[in-house]
């Protein structure tokens, strides 16, 4: 569907050393299935993924241009609040919540109904439409088929606890929502939306979020995954980087020329993003692609 959120090995974690013992035969067996290409390019995996490095021991690890971000769910939620959020924060958060509730009332909700998963989302994506109408390129769910792949997945996750679907509600209308994945007590937050039009001074996202943060830790979750991508909001959790790399591996003289290039522009990007005073990287992947497809062809690209 052309994005990505993480890319990742699937397997038992019990066979862990025999797959890493094994890799060599593996690795053997994925390059006699993969076809014919220039450049095998893997983008938004884990630096600590051991099963990848292992399956592409020649590949080349570069470092993205951004993080994702954790926060560790220890403690009552109380503990947690004050050691995470400083004190301004903190009443930031009431004085917003607070506002929000001189409107009517206020609550978070987990949504499990089919039927109310389809609202939430319809509200989803229309809250993300007015946010990223600007920059709609990168905002996929207005795609019917993306719309429709995560929408099946929440009302399934619903019914098998894969996943978790919230909404913040004033006077039992939605203001805001999000939506992530559930797995090993680690909630993996996707996609979040928020009615910014009419509420956005009041933070309903960050409102929804420590509700849902609360939740989970009552439910007994640990840990509270960001995802890629470093909003300053994430900041705000108590949260801490986790490097994102991509494994890039030439198998032609195109793909090492290609590769090359890629980190010439890389090294390039890093020198001006020092040297900008907002900080925002001079190149993005949308650079790269373009850089991708003009060299290789579209379809190669």
């Amino acid at each position: 569907m052309g994005f990505v959120d993480y890319a990742a090995t699937i397997y038992n974690a019990a066979f862990l050393d025999e797959l890493i013992r094994q890799s060599g035969a593996l690795s053997a067996e994925i390059d006699s299935i993969l076809p014919s290409h220039d450049l095998l390019w893997i983008k938004h995996i884990h630096a600590t993924d051991q099963i990848l490095l292992h399956l592409f021991p020649k590949a080349h690890q570069l470092n993205a241009n951004f993080d994702s971000h954790r926060t560790e769910l220890t403690g009552s939620f109380e503990d947690w609040r004050k050691k995470t959020m400083s004190k301004k924060r903190r009443g930031n958060l009431r004085r917003a919540r607070q506002k929000l509730l001189e409107e009517g009332s206020l609550r978070s909700q987990l949504v499990s109904n089919p039927d109310e998963i389809m609202r939430a989302f319809s509200s989803l994506r229309a809250f993300r439409h007015l946010r990223f109408s600007e920059n709609r390129r990168t905002e996929h769910m207005q795609n019917q088929s993306v719309f429709e792949f995560y929408l099946h997945l929440a009302q399934q996750g619903a019914r098998d606890g894969s996943t978790r679907t919230y909404q913040l509600l004033l006077d039992d209308v939605c203001i805001a929502v999000a939506f992530g994945l559930c797995h090993e007590e680690e909630y993996i937050y996707l996609l979040p939306g928020a009615d910014f039009k009419r509420y956005g001074r009041h933070s309903p996202g960050v409102i929804l979020l420590e509700d849902m943060i609360c939740d989970l830790m009552k439910d007994g979750f640990g840990g509270f995954d960001f995802s890629i991508g470093d909003e300053a909001y994430k900041m705000q959790f108590g949260t801490y980087p986790v490097a994102i790399q991509t494994l890039a591996r030439p198998q032609t003289l195109t793909g090492h020329g290609v590769l090359r290039s890629i980190k010439f522009l890389k090294n390039y990007q890093q020198k001006r993003s020092l040297q900008q005073p907002d900080g925002k990287p001079a190149m993005g992947g949308g650079t790269i692609r373009t850089i991708l497809a003009s060299i290789l062809g579209p379809e190669k690209g």
